[in-house]
Order: C-alpha cells, then sequence, then structure tokens
C-alpha cells in the first residue's frame, strides 16, 4: 500500500503545470450550450404607504418624517423624541450628492450645488423653525447634500435613486406611466443648463403631506410651511453624469450580450376600484414590454419595439418613477404571486397584431 501511495505522488509532482484546472476554466461556458443567455431578472417593488416615510429621519412612532407628529416634541415644543440622530461622520445617500454643498436658487426654486457657499449644521427636522429659510437673514440657508438627503429622503426616493437615478420633476407634475419624461435618461423638460446643468428631481417629500391627510388622516398634528407654496420647495438640481450611475442606466449602457431581459411588478393592498389584488395593473413583462393588467393593452407595440431596442429598461424606469405609494403592505401574497408566475413569466417575443 505504500508504493502505491508512493507512485501516486510520483505522478502528481510530474505533471505539467497547465494540467490543472485554473478559475477560467471553471468559468468557462459548458460545452452543451451554443451562445451565452442573458438571464431573466423580475423586479418586484414594494410600493404600499410605508414607502413614502423618510428614509433616515422617521417620527417617534417609526413613521412619517421626523417632527410630524405631537410626540415628537417635549413640553417646550422642542423635537426631542425622534429615534434618528443625525451623524455628520456617516454617509447618507439620496438625490444630493453626501460631500457636496447646496443653496436654494429662488428662480428655478430648485437646490443646486454650490461648494463656495458654507453649510450651516444640520437641524434636527424638517419642521425646524429656520429650516431651510431663515427669518432672520430673509435667505435660504446651504447645507450639506448629507444633511439634507438625511432630512428629505424618503424609502420610495431610496429605491427611484438607486435603480433609475431618480424621479424627474415633471414626471410627478401631470405625466403619466408611459411618459419618456418619468426616465431620467430620456426626460428633456427637466433638463437645463442653468447652475452648472442637470435635470431637476422631485424628492416625495413634495407631495408626502397631501398624501398622508388622505391615508393617515391622524397622523399630522402639524402643517410645514411649504404646504402653501406652489412650487415644489425640495426639489434638486442632479448632474447627468450621477443619474448614469444607477444600477437600470448602467446596465443599459453596457453591451447587449450582457444586459439580463428584466421585468416589474409592483405590489401593494388592493384597491376597491382595481379587478387585480395586490398588484398595480401596470406591469412590464421580462424583456421590457409594457403592459396594462386593468386595460389588457394600450401601447403601440411598433413604437414600443422601437424604443426598447436602444432603451430596454427605460418602461421599468418610467413605471417605477410615476408611481406613487399608496396602502399597506402585501409580502406573503407578493411573494406567493412571484413563486406561482416563475414557471410563466418568461421572456417572449408578443405579437405585434
Amino acid at each position: 500500500m505504500k508504493k502505491i501511495y508512493l507512485i501516486a505522488i510520483i505522478i502528481a509532482f510530474m505533471l505539467p503545470i497547465n494540467a490543472f484546472a485554473d478559475m477560467a476554466q471553471y468559468c468557462s461556458t459548458p460545452p452543451f450550450l451554443s451562445q451565452n443567455v442573458s438571464p431573466n431578472v423580475l423586479i418586484v417593488q414594494d410600493v404600499s404607504g410605508s414607502m413614502v416615510w423618510s428614509a433616515y429621519n422617521p417620527d417617534s412612532q417609526g413613521q412619517g418624517y421626523c417632527g410630524d407628529i405631537q410626540s415628537d416634541y417635549d413640553y417646550n415644543g422642542n423635537i426631542a423624541n425622534c429615534p434618528s440622530k443625525y451623524n455628520p461622520n456617516q454617509t447618507y445617500e439620496g438625490y444630493f450628492i453626501p460631500n457636496d454643498v447646496y443653496s436654494y436658487d429662488t428662480n428655478n426654486n430648485f437646490w443646486y450645488i454650490n461648494n463656495s457657499a458654507t453649510p450651516l449644521s444640520c437641524p434636527k427636522s424638517v419642521f425646524d423653525s429656520n429650516f431651510p429659510y431663515n427669518d432672520s437673514s430673509n435667505q435660504y440657508n446651504s447645507y450639506t447634500g448629507n444633511c439634507l438627503n438625511f432630512l428629505l429622503m424618503s424609502r420610495s426616493d431610496l429605491v427611484k435613486w438607486s435603480m433609475t437615478g431618480g424621479e424627474p420633476q415633471s414626471c410627478a407634475m401631470g405625466n403619466s406611466y408611459s411618459s419618456p419624461q418619468c426616465d431620467p435618461t430620456l426626460n428633456t423638460q427637466d433638463v437645463t443648463n442653468a447652475d452648472g446643468g442637470g435635470i431637476v428631481l422631485y424628492p416625495s417629500i413634495n407631495d408626502y403631506y397631501n398624501y398622508n391627510s388622505y391615508n393617515y388622516p391622524n397622523a399630522g398634528k402639524y402643517t410645514p410651511w411649504w404646504n402653501s407654496v406652489s412650487t415644489p420647495s425640495f426639489s434638486v438640481l442632479t448632474p447627468l453624469s450621477r443619474i448614469n450611475q444607477a444600477i437600470l442606466p448602467s446596465l443599459q449602457n453596457m453591451s447587449s450580450t450582457l444586459r439580463p431581459r428584466m421585468g416589474l411588478l409592483m405590489f401593494t393592498t388592493p384597491l376597491k376600484s382595481s379587478g387585480i389584488p395586490y398588484t398595480i395593473s401596470h406591469t412590464v413583462y421580462i424583456g421590457g414590454y409594457p403592459y396594462n393588467q386593468t386595460l389588457e393593452s394600450n401601447y403601440n407595440y411598433s413604437t414600443v419595439l422601437s424604443t426598447i431596442s436602444t432603451h430596454p429598461y427605460t418602461y421599468i424606469m418610467r413605471f417605477m418613477n410615476y408611481q406613487m405609494p399608496i396602502q399597506g403592505t402585501p409580502t406573503g401574497p407578493a411573494l406567493q404571486f412571484v413563486c406561482y408566475i416563475s414557471g410563466k413569466f418568461r421572456y417572449t417575443k408578443l405579437s405585434m397584431e
């Protein structure tokens, strides 16, 4: 037996180095595949009402925004009971670039990068009496992007920021699911050369209190100063280069042979008027094809095919950005539905008749 072991060891040392498989061989295409096949990816997005709550700075009940309910305040009327505190050593991501300083453009009604300005310390809440406008100096204060992300970003904003680059302002103001203005890579209405140039994005806090009073009538005690302002006060000018760093624009800029085929389902609890429980009727089939489950189809597919040939994720970005959070969270039904359709939700060439 010892002789057998010895012979085996000698043979092992006599083998050439390239006889052993390297990592490239392990990662090579299996011989039974004639070509690489792009993966199918289904995005399942929670669009329930809690997605409109603050991502970093909720109120004392873990909901909404710090300062929007009475229990956030002490007996002297000062904000004292919110669970989160701003930490300048922590990075808070979002529509604002954390390391830059932002000032407010009163002519264009948006925040823009102004690194020559001196930022103020970050207040505890968007309800601070001197945020963002200082009554004593009669001017807007400047803040770091990190501070503004902490104060303003909602959970929904972070999804949109990471996936699409952010919701363009015009998408939230009179457009529809299918509008190209909801795709920041195709948007033309919100692109400007002012203040260094870029695209104007629309944080959901601009809509929060109108929505809040409808779905949570007992949630808000205090009325923010911006509630009476007709134009959005927290929109932000963002460099187009930052948009292209988001997941879907980045994938879209890759070679067509490397891009996955993707689809989108958005879930919430059922609306009485909806015929499809738990799902938002606007769906994107894997392959980028938009579909309205309620109307069955209302898209010109010759136009769709032409569009997704160069912008394969555009309808995913449009639907993600246009959809406003509403109702409750159906995690169980959402997962059940995804499992049910996993064998059916395949990429297929749709009939164009």
